[in-house]
């Protein structure tokens, strides 16, 4: 009975970290983004983690981190299309990445765009 006490407590405990932690990340967000004050991007925090715990409390799911990659990959993008074009390694840097990895991000987005641009010449059904 004690050892399912102790799982109860430490689940709920865990639940309560995430709860915590998504408040302070969502109020760190709308500070950043939209320049509120401590105490307005408290209260939005606490409204935001409130909400999702009402809708999802009691529910397990995963929260993967592909969203967050596939963004941080779309702003590499952005970045290197604006600036100079070898910026790489400082892209790299700033996204804590390695310069191989900043330019097999920028070669596959590039890829993709030209796939958009230029469709392929030997696709079945073209010759028209």
């Amino acid at each position: 009975m004690a050892a399912q006490i102790d799982q109860v407590s430490s689940t709920r405990r865990e639940a309560d970290r995430f709860v915590n932690e998504l408040e302070g990340l969502v109020a760190a967000a709308v500070k950043e983004m939209a320049g509120v004050d401590d105490a307005t991007a408290a209260r939005i925090g606490n409204s935001v983690a409130t909400r999702m715990s009402a809708s999802l409390g009691g529910q397990s799911f995963y929260l993967g981190k592909a969203h967050a990659i596939e963004t941080r990959d779309r702003l590499i993008y952005a970045a290197w299309r604006a600036g100079p074009g070898d910026n790489y390694l400082e892209l790299g840097r700033q996204h804590g990445l390695s310069e191989r990895h900043t330019r097999f991000i920028i070669e596959n987005f590039d890829a993709d765009e030209r796939r958009k641009r230029q469709p392929d010449l030997f696709v079945k059904g073209a010759e028209g």
